[in-house]
């Protein structure tokens, strides 16, 4: 795939402060929030920062070899996963919300993820921080990467943003993904039509960042997406 989107991929040294400095002063190329227009920017009077509303949500998924993912074989272990759902501060009362779904990487989620989802919160927008490894009684796969088949988040992306869709308070016409790592070549996976097709025909999102994927794969069809992909990585990536 990483054919198909090297034109898209800007060469920039990341961390995730430089990330959020970008974030905060360019709102990513000010591509996100064209993505999500419309959202509902967070009352001076209250902390930006502050949820209004917190909740934790779950949804079903599936464990899965590597194998059974590609051929779409539904056979795997059912699994039920979950992820907090952040509602920025003083929303519009019956408004509903763009969102975006973070993907943590090999290392599951970290301070690092509730900075991103902070930055969200504080221009308007919800977000939602996915948890691929608890409900597999995971914690990291750093150590043993074999230890969860590579395209199970990508599923996890899929049933998440299905979730979402129906929540009563999500606008599921603006739903974004962000991943780093192992969580950006999950959410760039997602953008396949492929994948889409075999696993999630309805799935839809106005936009995808992965930030410094793994770029060593070659997939049938990896060339054929759908959606606006917006990549950046480093130049050790």
């Amino acid at each position: 795939m990483c054919r198909a989107l090297s034109a898209l991929v800007i060469t920039i040294t990341l961390g995730i402060m430089q990330m959020l400095f970008f974030i905060r002063h360019h709102r990513l190329g000010l591509a996100l929030l064209a993505c999500l227009a419309g959202a509902t920017p967070a009352s001076a009077q209250t902390s930006p920062e502050l949820a209004s509303r917190v909740e934790l949500r779950t949804f079903p998924s599936l464990t899965l070899t590597d194998a059974q993912f590609l051929q779409g074989d539904a056979k795997g272990t059912p699994v039920t996963l979950a992820g907090e759902l952040r509602f920025p501060a003083t929303p519009v009362a019956g408004a509903k919300l763009p969102v975006v779904i973070i993907v943590h990487g090999s290392g599951g989620n970290n301070s690092g993820h509730e900075n991103w989802a902070r930055a969200f919160n504080r221009m308007g927008v919800a977000t939602f921080m996915l948890d691929s490894l608890s409900g597999r009684g995971l914690t990291q796969v750093n150590t043993d990467q074999d230890r969860l088949g590579r395209f199970n988040m990508t599923l996890d992306v899929f049933r998440a943003q299905e979730m979402l869709a129906a929540h009563p308070r999500i606008d599921a016409e603006r739903i974004a993904l962000i991943g780093g790592s192992r969580g950006g070549t999950a959410v760039l996976y997602s953008a396949m039509r492929r994948f889409q097709k075999m696993w999630s025909p309805n799935f839809k999102a106005v936009a995808t960042f992965p930030l410094y994927t793994s770029c060593y794969d070659h997939i049938d069809e990896d060339t054929d997406v759908v959606g606006r992909i917006h990549g950046f990585s480093g130049e050790a990536d």
